[in-house]
């Protein structure tokens, strides 16, 4: 069986509108899930920690506040994808906080995000909820 997941990351730019957009188009395209990531960046970052090369108008933190949703905005943005759009919502949680705010979802499954394949923490307690784990 193949199950074709639809990469959003943070391409939404912090708005519900374009999140949205991507949904459709993906189910559109055949998709069978779409896939965004979960920052927060008090919890998986600090204000001290260089940017990488590729934030050059704006520091790291600026970029996560900015095109992160509120607790509301992402469950509105799953009930789209799963109720109406008829999609299945995968989020990559980036910290053990995003985890507990994607359970408040009821999500049903995640994708571990590459970056934190070596996050003991995370990874166990992603593991403890015996949902589907992508890789």
């Amino acid at each position: 069986m193949v199950y074709i997941i639809a990469e959003v990351g943070n391409t939404h730019e912090g708005s519900p509108g374009l999140a949205k957009q991507f949904i459709k188009t993906a189910k559109e395209v055949g998709a069978d899930a779409i896939k965004f990531q979960t920052h927060m960046f008090e919890f998986e970052s600090t204000k001290e920690a260089k940017n990488p090369y590729y934030f050059k108008s704006e520091s790291r933190q600026q970029y996560f506040e900015r095109t992160s949703f509120t607790k509301k905005e992402w469950k509105e943005i799953k009930n789209f994808a799963e109720k109406e759009v008829k999609i299945d919502f995968i989020s990559s949680p980036f910290s053990q906080e995003a985890v507990d705010l994607l359970e408040e979802l009821n999500v049903k499954s995640y994708k571990i995000p590459s970056g934190e394949v070596t996050n003991i923490p995370l990874l166990k307690k992603i593991s403890k909820l015996n949902k589907p784990i992508f890789l």
